[in-house]
């Protein structure tokens, strides 16, 4: 089961880099790794690799359990 980080973002700075928090809430917001890529002039397997270490950072097999993960802890918001 992942964590429950009830909105505190602390608890989550702890477990997760700056950039993967970034990632995560684009990830979150439905964007896809290309348009990331672009968002963070980052390269297409850096936000791989980002995925996948949020992904195993949070214990969470894929996109859609991180967006429901980033929901329920108040990370993003449902109408943004």
């Amino acid at each position: 089961k992942s964590p429950e980080f009830e909105g505190d973002r602390f608890s989550l700075a702890e477990l997760l880099s700056h950039r993967e928090q970034e990632v995560m809430k684009l990830l979150a917001r439905g964007m896809g790794h290309k348009e990331i890529e672009k968002e963070l002039h980052i390269t297409y397997d850096t936000v791989k690799s980002h995925r996948s270490n949020i992904l195993q950072k949070l214990k969470l097999e894929n996109v859609a359990q991180l967006v429901k993960f980033a929901l329920d802890n108040k990370i993003i918001d449902r109408f943004r």
